[in-house]
């Protein structure tokens, strides 16, 4: 796999944590909606309680989700700060952690580096390509 697409999965965990919570948010509420029985041992098990069973045990089901992926996501960034690491020019190092671990934008970056967005594009497609480089290096040494 490239540099670009290894990095790129960062927005796309991250996209999946957000549908995971947007998931989660929505079933807490239909289960807040739906709770209007009383506690205690002598409630008769209605098909609405057995409902609420179910929307718990899902809930939970998409917390495990939820969590191993940020776990994932955690892992890619630690990766992706390591391999900054390589990199020969400190701006590189900074687009690469604004880019991939804080998640700014394109006009973000641009305005704290003090640069034009195509500029910082461009210093971003050479860091990237200089990650290719070093990664294929160390790919190659193992191999040999």
């Amino acid at each position: 796999m490239d540099v670009k697409s290894y990095f790129s999965k960062v927005f796309a965990i991250e996209s999946r944590i957000g549908k995971l919570c947007d998931k989660i948010e929505a079933l807490r509420a239909a289960q807040t909606a739906g709770s209007g029985l009383g506690g205690g041992p002598y409630v008769q098990k209605s098909r609405n309680y057995r409902r609420q069973e179910d929307i718990s045990v899902s809930v939970l089901e998409l917390e495990g989700e939820a969590a191993r992926a940020r776990m994932s996501l955690l892992a890619l960034e630690t990766q992706i700060r390591e391999m900054s690491r390589n990199l020969s020019s400190p701006t590189a190092r900074a687009i690469i952690t604004w880019r991939y671990i804080c998640r700014l934008k394109w006009k973000d970056i641009a305005e704290r580096a003090q640069m034009s967005e195509m500029q910082i594009i461009r210093e971003h497609n050479a860091a990237l390509a200089q990650l290719e480089i070093f990664n294929n290096g160390l790919t190659n040494s193992i191999a040999n």
